[in-house]
C-alpha cells in the first residue's frame, strides 16, 4: 500500500468537493443553449433595422431651380467662361440651328434665320435672351422676361457661317462664342411649285405672255391687267394663269399660288415666288422658301405659232339682211352676223357666245378656244369687208381678219 502525500491529499479533497458544482454548471450551460436554439428555430420573425438616421440627400441641379432664381446669377455656376464650355452653353450648341441669310423680297431688315426646332428670323447683333424651364429646355425670345439666365446675339461670317455670341445676364461682354454653319440647302423638288401630282405627273410652268384680248377689249375694269404677262402655274390638267410683271411676288396659300395683294400683308411663313425678269424668250424667277433658302430658275416663253387662218371658207357669205345684218353659212348652218358679236371656236365648231354667263366665262378664262369678234364695216374702194380680230385660244396672239360682203 502505497502512503499518500499530504500534498496529494489536500488535491483529492478539492476535486471531490468541487466535482459537483462544476458538473451541475455545465449542465445548466448545456440546457440554456438548448432552451435558446428551439426558441429561436419555433418564434422566428424578421426584424427590420431601425431606421436610420442617414437619409438618402437629393442635390437639385441648379437648371431645376425656380425661373426667378437666374436673374440673381451674375458669375456663379452657370457663367460662361471664355473658351469654357457649361452643360448650357454644349446644349445650345448642339441645339441651334442656322438656316441662312434673310434675303426674301418680303424681308424690310437684313435678319437671318435661326432656330431650335422651328426656323424664324433675327436681326444681326440683337439680343436673344435664353430661358430654361424645369426640364432644363431651352427657349429663346426677343423680349427680356424675369428668369432669363443670359442672352445671344448672331452676326454672318462669310455666306454659310454665323458668329454666336453668348451673354451673362446684365453682362454687356460675351463669356463665350462659337460658329453655326448652314445646314440646310432648298431642294426644289420638295417644293410646293416643282413637286410631282399625286399622278406623278409633273408641273407645267410656262410663260404664256400677255393677254392681248384684255388689253383690247378689258376696259377700266380690267385695266390692272394691262401690259402684264402670263405664267401658267400647276399640272396641265389644273392649271392657272397668274398676272406678272418684274418684281411681282406670288406666294402659296391654301395650295395655290396667288399674286400678293399688299406689301403689309404677312408672309414670313409663306412659300415666295419673285419675278426677277422678263425677257423676250424667257422669265427668271426666285423660288423662296418659309426659312429664307432661294432657288433661282428660268421659264421659256410659248412659241407663237398662231397663223392667220382663211376663214372665208369657214364663213361663207350669203346676202345682207340690211345695213348691219348679214347672213353667212357657218359649219352648215345659216347664221346672222352683226357688228359686235362674239363668236368662239372649240373642236373645230364655231357658235355664238350669247349669253352673260359665256361671255364672263371667256373673260375670265374659265372658256377657252379661238374667239372671233367682229366690229365694223370697212369699205376700201368698191368692196365692202367685215372687220374683227381674231384671238388664239391662249389669248396671246391676235389677227386682223376681214370678210367680204358684197
Amino acid at each position: 500500500m502505497l502512503l499518500q502525500s499530504p500534498r496529494d491529499s489536500i488535491l483529492v479533497c478539492l476535486m471531490q468537493y468541487l466535482f459537483l458544482p462544476i458538473s451541475i454548471f455545465c449542465l445548466l450551460i448545456t440546457l440554456f443553449t438548448i432552451f435558446s436554439i428551439t426558441y429561436l428555430l419555433k418564434y422566428q420573425t424578421t426584424f427590420s433595422p431601425p431606421p436610420s438616421s442617414l437619409q438618402e440627400v437629393f442635390i437639385p441641379s441648379p437648371f431645376e431651380q425656380e425661373i426667378s432664381a437666374y436673374a440673381a446669377l451674375d458669375r456663379g455656376a452657370l457663367y460662361l467662361k471664355d473658351n469654357s464650355l457649361s452643360g448650357l452653353l454644349k446644349n445650345l450648341q448642339k441645339k441651334l440651328h442656322y438656316f441662312g441669310a434673310n434675303n426674301r423680297p418680303d424681308s424690310t431688315k437684313e435678319s437671318v434665320y435661326i432656330g431650335l426646332k422651328e426656323a424664324f428670323s433675327v436681326q444681326e447683333k440683337i439680343p436673344l435672351y435664353i430661358l430654361l424651364n424645369k426640364q432644363r429646355e431651352i427657349s429663346l425670345q426677343s423680349i427680356d422676361k424675369a428668369g432669363s439666365c443670359g442672352y445671344l446675339t448672331v452676326e454672318k461670317e462669310g455666306l454659310t457661317s454665323l458668329l454666336v455670341k453668348v451673354f451673362p445676364a446684365n453682362s454687356p461682354n460675351p463669356s463665350a462664342k462659337f460658329y453655326l454653319y448652314k445646314e440646310k440647302f432648298l431642294e426644289k423638288e420638295t417644293s410646293p411649285l416643282f413637286k410631282q401630282s399625286k399622278a406623278g405627273k409633273s408641273p407645267l410652268l410656262l410663260l404664256i405672255g400677255k393677254d392681248l384680248f384684255l388689253d383690247q377689249h378689258g376696259g377700266s375694269t380690267f385695266a390692272h391687267y394691262k401690259d402684264k404677262e402670263r405664267i401658267n402655274m400647276g399640272y396641265l390638267e389644273e392649271s392657272e394663269l397668274l398676272f406678272v410683271k418684274k418684281d411681282s411676288i406670288l406666294t402659296y396659300q391654301n395650295e395655290h399660288w396667288k399674286n400678293l395683294e399688299s406689301p403689309h400683308e404677312k408672309t414670313e411663313h409663306l412659300w415666295l415666288l419673285h419675278v426677277d425678269s422678263i425677257g423676250a424668250h424667257s422669265a427668271t424667277l426666285t423660288l423662296w422658301s418659309p426659312t429664307g433658302e432661294a432657288c433661282p430658275f428660268h421659264i421659256s416663253r410659248v412659241p407663237n405659232t398662231f397663223l392667220t387662218p382663211i376663214l372665208t371658207n369657214t364663213f361663207k357669205y350669203i346676202g345682207a339682211k340690211n345695213l348691219k345684218k348679214w347672213l353667212f353659212e357657218v359649219s352648215g348652218k345659216r347664221v346672222t352676223v352683226t357688228p359686235g358679236s362674239w363668236w368662239l371656236c372649240q373642236n373645230k365648231e364655231w357658235h355664238e357666245l350669247t349669253s352673260t354667263q359665256e361671255l364672263d366665262n371667256y373673260v375670265e378664262g374659265s372658256l377657252k378656244g379661238e374667239l372671233l369678234i367682229f366690229e365694223d364695216v370697212e369699205i376700201e374702194d368698191t368692196e365692202k369687208f367685215l372687220k374683227g380680230h381674231l384671238f388664239n385660244s391662249l389669248r396671246n396672239s391676235v389677227h386682223t381678219i376681214r370678210l367680204p360682203i358684197q
